[in-house]
């Protein structure tokens, strides 16, 4: 009885101390992981933007409307000259799951588009993030439809090959991004129409 009592008090002893020790742990590395995960965001949203000396978090007046696709950011670019244009941070249902930031801008067409993350099948899905996938949408208007089909069927992006769900779920996402940011800029800036 007295090694049970002994053994009990050892094991509560170590899960004190396990405890203790990933508390630590854990307030010691997550400032440094929000920093890197804001360090990642600035990185992209100057690369989409070079032009912009600032970029307003308008994330609050900005919602998706669809479940499946959330807007984790959006930020408006302001340049010397006013409103460069605005970038969309949007997650959202592919094969498995995409994040894209979608740099959208005054005159509503898709400046680019930038995979963060993709988890997607290697090699197949994946392939959503290089070109000459990605870049179909560049310089394409908001508000298109952005049809997705075979190469040569008259549809808007073609489809990687094997990768439809992909394709689709890409160009889903991107197509909201753009309709939602356009309205947002049309709305706040008279000269983004």
């Amino acid at each position: 009885m007295k090694t049970m009592f002994k053994l009990s008090f050892s094991l509560a002893a170590y899960a004190v101390v396990a405890c203790v020790a990933l508390a630590f742990v854990y307030n010691t590395t997550d400032p440094l992981i929000q920093a890197g995960a804001r360090k990642e965001v600035t990185d992209a949203l100057s690369a989409l933007y070079p032009e912009a000396v600032s970029f307003e978090d308008v994330t609050a007046k900005v919602q998706s409307g669809d479940p499946k696709i959330t807007f984790d950011g959006v930020y408006v670019a302001q340049s010397e000259a006013g409103v460069a244009g605005i970038v969309v941070k949007a997650t959202g249902p592919t094969y498995g799951i995409a994040t894209l930031m979608v740099g959208i801008d005054p005159d509503r067409s898709i400046r680019t588009v930038k995979v963060l993350s993709i988890t997607d099948t290697p090699g197949l899905g994946t392939k959503a993030a290089e070109e000459p996938f990605r870049g179909q949408f560049d310089s394409k208007s908001a508000d298109s439809a952005f049809t997705v089909g075979k190469a040569g069927s008259g549809a808007e992006i073609a489809a990687i090959s094997g990768a439809t769900i992909t394709s689709k779920g890409f160009a889903r996402i991107v197509a909201l991004s753009g309709s939602r940011a356009s309205e947002y800029l049309s709305q706040t800036n008279g000269s983004a129409q």
